[in-house]
This record gives structure tokens, C-alpha cells and sequence, in this order.
């Protein structure tokens, strides 16, 4: 797994964003941490889903991404577009655990000790669950949605300042995914997407569109 800094070095915009992009994942990654411990504190309590329910949660995740754009650009925190993305990261974390849970305590449905609130003894979590609540998955949803923030707010500098049209840049090294490396150089009108393995995508990581995880996950590619 990456770390923040070496992650930002290796994409092809300036040192003064990479270390805008490092300082933003960092703190990214201790509220989204602090999110999975407390869930984690529920399972054991009995109360996840239960007198913690999914939408409590999701709206936790929501204001943990509006906090992030706010420090990033507290202009464009309101911008409607930042608040369908949250909600979409949210819905997909939050949604990504209980799928997790459900399926670590029976078939596709929880235990009946669950769903009454029993507390769990910490050597009762499955470890798939403690993956998914984990340090290194907060990282790679830090750097990930760092990206979108970032590539968002650059998204919508090129459009402000007149520009007609819009390129994308990979990595050009050998992690680069095929479709990225098959997209590089591609030049559309700016009020266009860009397509990546079939799918439409506005700017390097971009989800509005329906583009697929394996299209979007991170990403380093870069628009100009």
C-alpha cells in the first residue's frame, strides 16, 4: 500500500498540489479511521444497526467529505455537485461494511443475537470484518477521494477559464491500468466526457457518470 506522499510524487502535477493533495489524505485518513474505530465499537456493543442505524452513519461519512472539500475549497462546498459525490461516497462505504457484516454472520442476513443488540466479544469479529474497518482501507479511501476533491476543483478552474477543450495524461509507467494508458491523450470539447474502458468519465476518477470502480479507483491520471 501507498503512502500519501509517495502516492501524490508520482503524478504529474506540481509540488505545491502534491502537498496539497499529502496534507488533505492525511487528514483524511484519521477522520475516516476515527469513523471505522467507532463502528467497530458498535459491533462489539451490539448497537450497529441497531440503536446506531445505516443512515446515522451515512450521514457521518457525508459530513466527513464535506469537511475535507471545505478545507480544500470552501467554495465549492456547497457546490451540488460535492454534495451528490458525497453522498454517493457515503452510500458505498457505509454500504460496502453492512454488505461485509451481512455476510460474515449468516447467509446474506444477520444473527438473531444481531439483530436484538447483543454485545460481540472482540475475538468473535471475523477478520473480514476488521478488514474492511481497517487503518489501510481508510488510507486507500483517503487517497482515492483526495483525488476526486482535487481533481474536481481543477475541473472546474480549466471550465472557468475559458478553455474549449480538455485532455487526459496518465502515469505512463508500468501500474498504469490498459484503459488509462489507452486514453492517454485524449482531447474532447470541454463540456464532453472522456471515454475510459467504455465508460464517461469528466475528469481523472470522476463517478457522476456511472464509470466503474476498476475505472476510477486510484487513479493518477491527470486532466489539463
Amino acid at each position: 500500500m501507498y503512502d500519501p506522499i509517495e502516492y501524490f510524487d508520482e503524478m504529474q502535477i506540481l509540488k505545491s498540489e502534491k502537498e496539497k493533495r499529502v496534507k488533505l489524505s492525511k487528514k483524511m485518513k484519521k477522520m475516516v479511521e476515527n469513523f471505522f474505530v467507532k463502528q467497530l465499537a458498535a459491533i462489539l456493543a451490539g448497537a450497529f444497526l441497531h440503536t446506531i442505524s445505516s443512515e446515522d452513519f451515512k450521514e457521518e461519512l457525508f459530513d466527513i467529505y464535506i469537511t475535507m472539500m471545505s478545507q480544500a475549497d470552501k467554495s465549492l462546498a456547497s457546490d451540488k455537485e460535492v454534495s451528490a459525490k458525497a453522498q454517493r461516497f457515503a452510500e458505498y462505504i457505509e454500504e460496502t461494511t453492512e454488505k461485509t457484516y451481512q455476510k460474515a454472520t449468516g447467509n446474506g442476513r444477520f444473527e438473531l443475537s444481531r439483530q436484538i443488540g447483543v454485545a460481540m466479544l472482540k475475538e468473535d469479529i471475523p477478520d473480514v470484518i476488521n478488514k474492511v474497518l481497517s487503518p489501510e482501507r481508510a488510507l486507500e479511501i483517503a487517497l482515492n477521494e483526495t483525488n476526486w476533491i482535487y481533481n474536481y476543483i481543477q475541473h472546474q478552474n480549466i471550465k472557468a477559464s475559458g478553455q474549449l477543450t480538455h485532455t487526459w495524461l496518465s502515469q505512463e509507467d508500468e501500474r498504469v491500468r490498459p484503459s488509462h494508458a489507452a486514453a492517454d491523450g485524449q482531447t474532447v470539447p470541454i463540456d464532453q466526457p472522456f471515454i475510459v474502458g467504455g465508460y464517461q468519465l469528466l475528469f481523472p476518477g470522476d463517478d457522476s457518470l456511472g464509470a466503474d470502480i476498476k475505472e476510477t479507483i486510484l487513479c493518477r491520471c491527470v486532466e489539463v
